[in-house]
């Protein structure tokens, strides 16, 4: 009867239009507004966030000048300019304290930071750091090294954001176990810097920060993921910085910002107290790294790393320590090379950088050989693109919920949206091991020591990265091999490069290629008109209607900008305070001094350090000073880190000087340092600071390590360019018009930018590498798990919309049959972009993912046969650059082919800049036409061009576990191409 009668009352209810399209407006404003109340709120935290990183380079600034005011003797500029090896010497010896270099990079990294935007917070235990320092009776390998740490390495105290509102706010309880053994080797993490939202990109911009900008030319980007620490080292913030790499994260800011950089074998650095953008993912191995200046800078810090407290921190870390006779080795090689993969065709620039390296290795007596990577297409779709999205990028989509998605990374990110049930296939762990041993095989045939070959580069256009992930090909093969590979500065770009890029094709001449030329940002208008037509009198319904959708989203905004200002105005207070502590510390030191501290090398540094010549102190401020500097140059540091003066005096305390004893050390946004946000360029990640530090970060501090500085990202680390919303767009300090490369953009911006003398960043497909090779450092990809990532911190729930990002979100959000569509009629026309499309559909069962396993399994077994019928020691081939205009990677995730190959691999992998683009160059480039001749070779065109002066970076490659032969190879490089430049 109760149901009958409410019938009764309903039934007249259902018959009248007018109260059902009501009932349905009525509903649809009051989901319209509680988006735009959760909207406001993540806006909100973003500028929390803001407020947080402000107050914390305020505190920097104050740090340093007091220091300045009590010292004012102090030679900021010789410290600045010495090398991290002189300046760990002279630290040693005693003739500069730690105090005088963490003061004078405090300020300089403050300095970078006002040009470029690559630090995201002040670690502001490096002080108490570096009191623990003064007490300990041993010296560590970094004693008194700062160290800038990228965003998402967990440091205590501090968030590790990964460029995601959601991490905001979740202040890091530990560090990770990086920042725990660099500060046990006397090293002082004293900023963290800046990343591309969730890290997956390699422009180094998010919505929390913003765009980070390359420190060589403003209008290009720093690389990413680690952006920031690229931006803030090759600004001169720091000297050492921490990255990471899952794709070319570490190469390619090197190679954009003419760092060196190192992608480590996976597993060999802890990963613990590091976020990362995406959890359960095996197939592909992500790992950290450092980026520095100079070889010897990262062969200093996988020594200091790769010890005992390491491998006590992370019983998960195989217990091999780093092997010194094998560095440094004189016996002569046996390198294999190729000057391109097939997929990308480098540009003139890189590929002349190549052919100069080969020709200065063969004078020196060491044996050439050719040498194919076998099926990159197949590496880049179905093996990369497949392990790393095996869920159909359903999980990193799902990371981006209660965030705004940077408009780099929409591209990427509505390409990888798909349905939920996706998810549930991340429950399975996979371990890619045949493409590996196929390749090691190949690697024996030819008795190959190294490998010499291209790096991304030079550096992209702000933008590009996003738009160009494929383009890592050079990189991310290493993260699939697990090869320790890390990259060289080698030249810049030439008028000659820019040249003949007009001419550059590409290998498909696909649209891939065409973007790959690209040189000029471009904006491009997304105009959706959507036209409510009805014949009838409910047309003011259906108006208001749509009104509340736009409301409805507009509230959602609202909530995501304020927790992206908060952040904003966090981290310039910290920059703020750091600046004024740079301040004091310049009263006290003469400029001379820091700027001959800035000049030293890491191993000299360390050496005086060690010796007592130089205090920690000294050091640490100089380079805060000089991080300060290049992240106002290139927004490459996220965070300034504090608690590096806390780590100052405890290394200063500890009887046994470290390996890194007092040398600053920057580190990658998602590293965990206690007390820190590990962002991932997410804005979810806002407001949680890491309860303590990453594993990475704690064998630092316990080798005396100084992590300082927490630098840029891209939006989720999925990204080569450096920009998120939270930080903002890591710029290229070698040219601002260039991203800096990324994930570890923020890494390769500050210590191109001279703020960083040692970075450590993530690589996951050339995350470490290609930031080196647009910054012109060295970088290493370590082979997986030799380091830890415990503690490393990633994107897990969030929405993306950094500008950046925005070509690559954009197709996430494509359901699997319209990818399957897409794809089917792009195929007859370019191939290439239709075999990417349907890779990123994902794996639907248990079988498929079985079944990928065993291709990779496959394809490293034949890449390792090759190897080794040509008895090869190494690889020389090259990593993408130069650097990218900003904007341009998102556009080209799939250009990194060169370093995701050796991610897929997990071979190490480095860069070194070995050239700079020349005139010639630019000319050769105007007939460039890639090797497709699509869009992707003419927006890869667009994006390399106007690079003249620019590093460009080679990547060098060794087998699995060979990481010290790879970095020796890579200084084999770096001498050679230096030697070559001083005559």
């Amino acid at each position: 009867m109760t149901q009958e009668r409410l019938w009764q009352v309903l039934d007249p209810l259902w018959a009248d239009p007018r109260i059902l399209s009501a009932l349905f407006c009525g509903s649809a404003a009051a989901i319209v507004l509680l988006k735009h109340l959760g909207r406001r709120r993540i806006l909100q935290k973003m500028e929390e966030a803001r407020r947080t990183r402000d107050l914390a380079l305020e505190r920097m600034e104050k740090a340093a000048h007091r220091f300045k005011q009590e010292n004012p003797g102090i030679q900021t500029a010789h410290i600045l300019s010495l090398s991290m090896v002189e300046l760990v010497e002279k630290l040693k010896e005693g003739s500069l304290s730690p105090e005088s270099v963490l003061y004078s990079y405090m300020g300089k990294a403050l300095e970078v930071n006002q040009e470029v935007n690559c630090v995201i917070d002040f670690i502001h235990g490096c002080e108490d750091q570096l009191r623990k320092l003064k007490k300990q009776k041993e010296k560590g390998l970094l004693y008194g090294i700062p160290v800038s740490i990228k965003d998402h390495i967990d440091c205590k105290g501090h968030v590790s954001t990964a460029g995601l509102v959601k991490y905001l706010g979740q202040v890091k309880e530990e560090d990770s176990v990086i920042v725990q053994v660099l500060k046990s080797q006397g090293a002082i993490p004293f900023v963290k810097t800046n990343i591309p939202q969730t890290m997956i990109n390699y422009d180094c911009s998010n919505l929390i920060f913003g765009q980070t900008l390359n420190p060589l030319n403003h209008q290009k980007t720093s690389g990413g993921s680690s952006g920031g620490e690229g931006a803030l080292i090759a600004g001169g913030g720091s000297l050492l910085g921490i990255g990471s790499d899952v794709a070319g994260s570490i190469r390619l800011p090197s190679s954009f910002c003419g760092l060196c950089g190192l992608k480590p074998t996976g597993f060999r650095i802890s990963k613990l107290g590091v976020i990362s953008p995406i959890t359960g993912m095996s197939s592909v191995i992500g790992m950290l790294g450092p980026m520095a200046r100079d070889v010897d800078s990262l062969a200093l810090c996988m020594k200091a790393l790769l010890c005992e407290e390491m491998f006590r921190l992370d019983p998960t870390v195989p217990p091999i320590p780093f092997d010194e006779e094998v560095y440094t080795s004189s016996k002569p090689l046996r390198i294999g090379y190729y000057e391109g993969d097939g997929y990308f065709q480098p540009s003139p620039s890189m590929k002349r950088a190549v052919q100069q390296t080969r020709k200065l290795l063969q004078e020196a007596g060491h044996t050439i050989v050719p040498f194919a990577p076998p099926k990159i297409d197949y590496v880049v779709d179905e093996l990369f693109t497949r392990g790393i999205f095996s869920d159909g990028a359903a999980h990193l989509v799902d990371s981006f919920k209660g965030d705004i998605v940077d408009p780099n990374l929409k591209s990427q990110f509505n390409t990888y949206r798909l349905p939920a049930f996706v998810k549930r296939i991340l429950a399975i762990i996979l371990k890619p091991i045949v493409y590996r041993t196929e390749f090691i095989a190949k690697w024996r045939k030819q008795r190959l020591d190294v490998i010499l070959c291209p790096a991304l580069g030079p550096a992209f256009n702000h933008g590009y990265a996003g738009k160009l992930f494929a383009a890592t090909s050079y990189t991310n093969l290493y993260n699939v091999l697990n090869f320790p590979a890390g990259v060289v500065p080698v030249s810049t770009v030439t008028r000659a490069d820019e040249e003949e890029l007009k001419h550059y094709r590409g290998h498909y001449e696909d649209p891939w290629d065409k973007r790959l030329k690209e040189s000029k940002p471009y904006l491009v208008a997304i105009l959706g008109a959507h036209k409510a037509l009805q014949k009838n009198w409910y047309q003011q319904d259906i108006h208001t209607l749509l009104a509340a959708v736009v409301v409805w989203k507009w509230l959602g905004k609202r909530h995501i900008q304020k927790k992206i200002e908060e952040a904003r105005r966090t981290r310039d207070e910290g920059v703020k305070k750091m600046a004024k502590t740079i301040q004091q510390f310049r009263e006290q030191v003469s400029s001379d001094k820091t700027d001959a501290i800035l000049s030293l090398p890491l191993l000299e540094l360390s050496g005086r350090l060690q010796e007592g010549s130089l205090s920690p102190r000294t050091v640490l401020y100089t380079y805060v000073e000089k991080a300060l500097e290049v992240t106002q140059q290139t927004n490459c540091v996220q965070y300034f880190i504090p608690e590096c003066e806390e780590q100052l005096q405890e290394i200063q305390q500890q009887r046994e000087k470290g390996l890194l004893y007092g040398i600053p050390v920057s580190i990658k946004d998602h590293i965990g340092h206690k007390g820190h946000l590990s962002t991932c360029g997410l804005v979810k990640f806002l407001g949680t600071p890491e309860q303590e530090d990453s594993v990475l970060v704690k064998v630092l501090k316990r080798q005396g390590a100084i992590p300082f500085a927490k630098t840029n990202v891209p939006q989720s680390l999925f990204n080569y360019d450096c920009s998120n919303l939270i930080f903002g767009q890591t710029l290229n300090p070698l040219n601002h018009q260039k991203t800096p490369g990324g994930s570890s953009g923020g890494e390769g911006a500050l210590i191109a930018g001279g703020g960083s003398l040692l970075g450590i960043g993530s690589d996951i497909g050339g995350s470490i590498r290609l930031p080196c090779s647009f910054c012109g450092l060295c970088g290493l990809k370590p082979t997986a798990e030799r380091l830890s990532l415990s503690g490393i911190s990633g994107p897990v729930n969030g929405i993306v919309s950094d500008p950046s990002l925005k070509p690559q979100v954009n197709f996430c959000r494509i359901p699997r049959l319209g990818k399957k569509l897409l794809a089917l009629i792009l195929k007859p026309l370019f191939p290439r972009m239709a075999d990417y499309l349907n890779a990123l559909c994902g794996m639907r069962s248990v079988k498929e993912m079985w079944d990928h396993q065993h291709q990779i399994e496959v394809y490293r077994s034949e890449f390792i046969t090759q190897w080794r019928e040509l008895q090869l020691d190494v690889m020389l081939c090259p990593v993408l650059g130069p650097a990218f205009t900003m904007g341009f990677p998102g556009k080209l995730l799939s250009a990194i082919s060169s370093t995701m190959l050796y991610n897929v691999l997990n071979f190490p992998a480095g860069v070194v800049p070995v050239s700079t683009v020349t005139e010639d160059d630019e000319e050769e480039l105007k007939l460039y036409r890639g090797c497709c001749d699509d869009p992707w070779d003419r927006t890869l065109k667009q994006a390399v061009a106007g690079a003249v002066g620019l590093p460009v970076a080679v990547q060098c490659v060794a087998l699995p576990w060979q990481d010290e032969l790879c970095l020796r190879f890579m200084k084999e490089v770096e001498t050679l191409s230096r030697a070559k430049g001083a005559a």
